[in-house]
């Protein structure tokens, strides 16, 4: 048991998924904290409470995308449905940077749809096939969300020097980071070779990122 525990904190794919999560939920708290100012900022002379409807819709939008993206995964494959929302997340982040306006509201708000899957499916991923490994493995996981604070330091720094439109670049960019770990992992499901002993090959975990 020890030493399954050990391999599982040294595999360098258990700590991908991890800071894969960690730039997700950057995103995530990114683009929800800064939702009201960002609006504020791109419709001027708009009220507080009216810029907060905004929120109020992307968490609408947020919900919608969780049904509509779990009803899709009967179809597609979850590795590949978080490819292609995270990718659409992604553009929509860099319209919200570069257009700024009534459009980067709407990109903004838009890209809560997208966001929607994108954390349950990173974690069932992770923590696919580890048997008895499966606490560990979430712990491990879970310890991304750390990405939430550093994220959103990052974007009031940004915000600070130049401008809250131009900070959106930093989800665009975690965004990416996600397409990239959906992508490996699409590639790592064709290998049949088991990653930890005492599982069962046909349930390898799919945790490369």
């Amino acid at each position: 048991s020890r030493r399954r525990h050990a391999r599982l904190f040294s595999d360098w794919s258990s700590d991908a998924c991890s800071s894969d999560l960690f730039c997700y939920v950057a995103a995530q708290v990114g683009i929800w904290t800064l939702t009201v100012p960002y609006v504020e900022n791109a419709l001027l002379g708009i009220a507080a409470n009216a810029a907060a409807d905004y929120l109020f819709w992307a968490l609408i939008i947020y919900g919608a995308g969780r049904f509509i993206g779990t009803a899709l995964m009967s179809w597609i494959d979850p590795d590949r449905l978080m490819a292609g929302f995270a990718a659409a997340a992604a553009v929509l982040a860099v319209i919200a940077a570069v257009a700024g306006g009534r459009l980067g509201v709407s990109a903004m708000v838009a890209s809560s749809f997208f966001m929607s899957i994108l954390f349950p499916t990173i974690l069932a991923g992770a923590i696919r096939g580890l048997g008895p490994l499966t606490k560990s493995g979430t712990a491990l996981v879970y310890m991304g969300g750390a990405g939430g604070v550093a994220g959103l330091a990052v974007m009031h720094g940004i915000w600070t020097v130049s401008s809250i439109t131009l900070a959106m670049l930093v989800p665009a960019l975690c965004f990416g980071v996600v397409v990239v770990y959906a992508m490996v992992n699409l590639k790592a499901a064709k290998a049949s070779a088991p990653k930890y002993p005492g599982v069962n090959s046909s349930a390898a975990p799919l945790i490369y990122g």
